[in-house]
């Protein structure tokens, strides 16, 4: 659009210059200095729809270069494993200490999973963990905006937690498990959100994961990691992909449940055999 304005400017000083020159040979002086006049004033207007047109251009690649600035390298799969492990680590601290979440019988459950799953309280050695990643992805050229991230995960069932990203709880008994299902960063360093910045601030996508063994069954916890990508999906109007950067598409989904699938099965030998 920008270059067809550009174009369209062009041929109309081409058109004007080409009535000046032909009225000043065969025009009175009198007339013709209304003519140069006009001409001027035209060119005027043309001068400054250019500066406004670059100037706009300009201002759109400094935007768009601070924010690729602002967003630096991606968290690797280390690094969101290692905050997997501290916001599990640091909710059995909590439980260790007594503090429960109060019982949510009150009408609202604003922010929190209302699936009504089974505890699990399985203990695996450090490394055993199984984490599914997801990747949620803007249109080309897109941003996600610190609003709309906002208004995304409170639709989502998401809620601000630990370390300054996003959780999404699950009820068990009639009361929130204090460990997460499943969580969401932004999928560029340091990955936390600045609560006091988001009115401007922007990213090129987030990352949503959960690690296994969680507070409710695998099978479960999958369905409402699922169920988060959906909804993030359809108010970001972003594409889910998986860790590789792959759009999720039923086969990558089948994939994913058989991983889920393999590890419950594991954790339950894994029972047997200490009992």
């Amino acid at each position: 659009m920008d270059a067809l304005r550009i174009i369209l400017i062009i041929a109309g000083i081409i058109f004007i210059v080409g009535i000046y020159i032909f009225q000043r040979k065969n025009t009175p002086q009198g007339s013709l200095n209304k003519i140069t006049g006009w001409v001027v004033s035209f060119a005027n207007s043309i001068k400054i729809a250019l500066t406004n047109l670059f100037d706009s251009e300009k201002k759109n690649s400094q935007q768009i270069t601070s924010a690729k600035q602002h967003h630096g390298d991606e968290l690797s799969k280390e690094q969101l494993a290692n905050m997997g492990s501290l916001v599990a680590n640091n909710a059995h601290n909590e439980l260790q200490k007594n503090i429960q979440f109060e019982s949510r019988n009150e009408p609202s459950t604003q922010g929190v999973s209302i699936e009504h799953g089974q505890s699990q309280t399985v203990s695996v050695a450090k490394g055993d963990e199984l984490l599914i990643t997801l990747t949620v992805i803007p249109k080309p050229g897109h941003f996600f905006s610190g609003d709309d991230i906002i208004v995304a995960c409170k639709l989502a069932g998401l809620q601000l937690g630990e370390f300054n990203i996003f959780h999404r709880y699950a009820l068990v008994d009639d009361k929130v498990q204090i460990t997460p299902v499943c969580s969401l960063v932004n999928l560029f360093e340091p990955g936390y959100f600045d609560m006091a910045a988001m009115a401007g601030f922007s990213t090129e996508g987030l990352s949503l994961f959960m690690q296994l063994p969680g507070p409710v069954d695998g099978r479960e916890a999958f369905a409402i990691l699922m169920d988060v990508s959906e909804k993030l999906s359809l108010h970001l109007k972003a594409t889910i992909c998986d860790e590789t950067r792959s759009v999720l598409t039923a086969q990558t989904i089948s994939h994913l449940k058989e991983k889920v699938e393999n590890y419950r099965f594991k954790l339950k030998m894994a029972s047997l055999k200490n009992h």
